[in-house]
């Protein structure tokens, strides 16, 4: 097991903008201050697409009913909750994996909001539970898209005096990004690793990788434009989970704190296909790898059921796993923002984590 302090420049670190600072700080290993409330809305983005987002918020009072998302599956979150908004409160968005569904990691955007962040996470259409059927290499190019048109709105919505969201983020302090598996691969590509095209069409055509087809989507829609620039630079750091994608972004640009988190049982993005290959091809200096010790793909998802990889029997108990991501997760963007207090955490003292930092 290797443990490696982080660098002390990390306690500096900060994004551009600075978010508003959250008034209560509370340790990342706790339950928080809040109440965590969510709601959930559609909108129509960019690309003329109809899309559904749930948003997660600090509360400061709500109901004693728990949300039931999409009648499928009991959260932690208060429906009617009233938004703690008296200050701005920094944003989060999260990406879903192949597949999944937007509160497919409800413990994770839960906790986040009980430490006071606000979250947002769409649903990646025609690549979610209730429709899986477009082209991987299509939703390569749109699902960061997905991601630029959810902060849009968000911020749309914290200007709007008629929305219950109405002053809960600063639209110019941007947005943390964090993500599962195809969403790890739509987190990085909204940091700043632009598509390696070339690498992408090399490896396509001789083998098979999630994104495939994405070499020529990109070709087909700019046609003057070999950069396969995806990025938002609003995004001030990153924590991709299990995430896709290594073929296409082991040469990263991104230049914003970035933790990778993986499971060292993981059969689908495994650690040396991914998660080593991704985090050596990080040039930001603020940047570390976390291998959750017999954690699996699905570990990362309330969808960890038996039979499930990284579920059930010789799998990590789920309870400790959701902790440990949880941790992880918001110190490392507590750190981010400034916030030093939450350094204590990175790495999080547990002998089911292997830590790995320059």
């Amino acid at each position: 097991m290797i443990r490696v302090l982080l660098p002390l420049f990390l306690l500096a670190c900060h994004p551009a903008e600075d978010p508003e600072p959250i008034d209560v700080w509370s340790p990342p290993d706790s339950e928080g201050t809040f109440l965590a409330g969510t709601l959930d809305d559609s909108f129509v983005g960019s690309e003329d697409l109809a899309l559904t987002v749930q948003v997660w918020f600090p509360a400061s009072e709500g109901d004693t009913d728990f949300v039931e998302y999409d009648g499928l599956m009991l959260g932690g979150a208060v429906e009617d909750g009233v938004p703690a908004c008296d200050v701005p409160r920094p944003a989060v968005v999260f990406s879903h994996g192949n597949g999944g569904i937007r509160f497919q990691s409800f413990f994770l955007t839960e906790h986040l909001a009980r430490h006071g962040y606000v979250v947002v996470a769409p649903d990646h259409d025609g690549n979610t539970l209730y429709g899986n059927d477009l082209p991987r290499g299509e939703l390569a190019l749109r699902r960061p898209r997905d991601v630029t048109d959810s902060f849009d709105w968000l911020a749309a919505q914290a200007a709007d005096p008629a929305s219950p969201l109405f002053g809960c983020i600063d639209p110019d302090a941007g947005f943390a990004m964090t993500g599962h598996s195809f969403g790890g691969y739509t987190t990085l590509a909204v940091a700043g690793a632009p598509l390696d095209l070339d690498a992408l069409a090399s490896h396509c055509a001789a083998d098979s990788d999630l994104l495939c087809g994405a070499e020529t989507a990109w070709a087909e829609s700019h046609p003057d434009d070999a950069s396969g620039d995806l990025s938002d630079s609003r995004a001030w750091a990153a924590v991709p989970l299990a995430p896709a994608g290594a073929i296409a972004l082991v040469e990263s640009g991104i230049e914003v704190p970035t933790l990778a988190i993986g499971g060292i049982e993981d059969g689908l993005t495994t650690w040396q296909d991914q998660l080593e290959p991704i985090y050596a091809g990080l040039t930001t200096e603020e940047r570390a790898l976390a291998g959750i010790v017999d954690a699996g793909h699905y570990t990362f998802t309330n969808l960890c059921t038996s039979g499930f990889d990284g579920c059930g029997d010789g799998a990590i108990d789920t309870d400790l796993a959701y902790g440990l991501i949880q941790t992880m997760t918001l110190a490392w963007i507590d750190v981010a923002r400034g916030e030093s207090r939450s350094a204590e955490w990175l790495p999080p003292g547990s002998d089911a984590v292997e830590w790995y930092a320059p």
